[in-house]
C-alpha cells in the first residue's frame, strides 16, 4: 500500500497537471510578493493622486498629507502593523462603528463563508482566498469599533489594510495555483493574470474614493457597509469572474486536444 507521501506525489503531478506553467506562476508570485513589499509608498502615492482627483470631482473637502511611519512589509508582521503613508483628513469627526452595524456585516460575512465552502464550482484555491480575505477585514472592522477613538477630524491613510496592495499577493497566488498547472497555452494564463492585476489597480483606486466620499457626504453607517461588506464581496467576485473565465478557455483548449 502506498505511503500518504507518495499518494499526494501521484495526485499533485497527475497526468495533465502541467508542472513548468505551475512553476512559471509560483516564480511570479515570488517576485508578486517581493515588488508589493518593496516598493508600495511610491504605489500607494500613485494612487493617493488619483484618488484626490476623483474627490475634487465628487466635491470632497479634504487635505492629503504623508503620515509617515510607514512600515515594508516584511516588518509588521506578526502584531508589528501601524497606519502610516498618505493620508486623508477629512473635516468630518471620526465615529465608532456601530456595534449592531458590526454584527450585521459580520453575520453576513459568516455566512457567505459557508456558502462559498459549499459551493463546488468555485476552485478550492480560491476559496482559500476568501478566508484569506474575509477574516483580515473582520480584524480590523472589531478593531475600529472596540478600540479605536473617535476624533474631531477623521484619517484615512491608503495603507496595506486600504489600498489593496495585498491583493497583487493574493492574486498571484491563487492564480498560480489554480490556473496556471491547468493543461492549456501560457498566454491565456498569463493574459487573465495580468488583467485581474490592472483590473485591481482600477477597481481599488474607484473603491478608496468612493468609499471616503460615501463618509463625507453619507455618513459612518454607509461607509461602514462600503468598505467592509460591500467591498470585501467584490474583491473576491471579480477575481473569481477572471479566474473562471481563464479556467474556461483553458477547458476548451484541453477538449479540443482530446479530440
Amino acid at each position: 500500500m502506498a505511503s500518504t507521501d507518495e499518494e499526494v506525489r501521484r495526485a499533485f503531478w497527475a497526468p495533465g497537471f502541467n508542472k513548468v506553467h505551475f512553476i512559471i506562476g509560483l516564480i511570479i508570485s515570488t517576485i508578486a510578493t517581493y515588488l508589493v513589499g518593496t516598493n508600495f509608498l511610491s504605489y500607494w502615492w500613485f494612487q493617493a493622486r488619483l484618488i484626490a482627483n476623483l474627490l475634487d470631482m465628487a466635491n470632497v473637502q479634504y487635505h492629503l498629507f504623508d503620515l509617515g511611519r510607514a512600515r515594508p512589509l516584511f516588518q509588521i508582521f506578526p502584531l508589528r502593523y501601524t497606519a502610516g503613508g498618505p493620508t486623508f483628513e477629512l473635516p468630518i469627526p471620526y465615529e465608532k462603528p456601530d456595534p449592531s452595524t458590526v454584527v450585521f456585516i459580520l453575520l453576513n460575512l459568516i455566512l457567505a463563508s459557508f456558502v462559498i465552502w459549499k459551493l463546488r464550482k468555485i476552485p478550492f484555491p480560491f476559496k482559500i482566498l476568501w478566508f484569506i480575505i474575509t477574516p483580515m477585514m473582520a480584524a480590523t472592522l472589531i478593531y475600529n469599533a472596540f478600540w479605536s477613538i473617535p476624533t474631531r477630524l477623521t484619517w484615512i491613510t491608503v495603507d496595506w489594510t486600504c489600498s489593496g496592495v495585498l491583493m497583487f499577493i493574493l492574486i498571484s497566488v491563487a492564480f498560480s495555483i489554480g490556473v496556471f498547472g491547468l493543461r492549456g497555452p501560457l498566454r491565456i494564463k498569463l493574459f487573465w493574470l495580468a488583467f485581474t492585476m490592472l483590473f485591481s489597480v482600477g477597481w481599488n483606486i474607484l473603491r478608496l474614493a468612493f468609499t471616503i466620499a460615501s463618509l463625507y457626504h453619507l455618513g459612518t453607517f454607509v461607509f461602514v457597509l462600503v468598505h467592509y461588506l460591500a467591498g470585501t464581496f467584490l474583491d473576491f467576485l471579480y477575481l473569481i469572474a477572471f479566474a473562471g473565465i481563464a479556467i474556461g478557455q483553458l477547458t476548451n483548449y484541453a477538449l479540443e486536444d482530446r479530440y
